[in-house]
């Protein structure tokens, strides 16, 4: 029988196959990525172990939102078209994440299941918003 942090690596190594399909080709950004679910997932090793504290889901936020902070600099660094759109989607995930964030220590499957649903928000932003840079930076053969 497999542990529960067994399967969260598997799982892990499954979300990192996935991000595979989710590039940009701008590496900062793609390791960003990288980085932002690598986070996640030691958060839920965290709170699988028991030793989650609200420090750790605040450093969590603090990465995104530098993440958001460079992502904006840079469209706006290539004249991107759509940047308002996307800083309202910032907008919204930072205030989604902000509510996840209220932790009750004591509640591992209340927190395991906020970075699920953050995992699932940062995934589908990066599929329907994020991609697109990548394409218009693909087009304009921007760099």
């Amino acid at each position: 029988m497999h542990s529960v942090l067994t399967i969260y690596v598997k799982r892990f190594a499954m979300e990192l196959e996935i991000l595979k399909n989710y590039k940009l080709n701008i590496d900062r950004i793609d390791y960003e990525h990288y980085v932002l679910f690598s986070s996640l997932e030691e958060l839920n090793s965290k709170i699988i172990s028991n030793i989650c504290t609200v420090e750790d889901f605040n450093t969590f936020f603090e990465m995104f939102s530098r993440h958001v902070k460079y992502e904006e600099a840079y469209m706006f660094s290539i004249n991107y078209p759509y940047l308002g759109e996307h800083f309202r989607q910032h907008v919204n995930m930072l205030e989604a994440f902000r509510k996840s964030f209220i932790v009750n220590a004591n509640d591992a499957i209340k927190n395991r299941y906020e970075i699920s649903k953050i995992e699932a928000l940062l995934l589908d932003h990066i599929d329907h918003h994020d991609l697109q840079i990548g394409n218009y930076v693909n087009e304009k053969l921007i760099k």
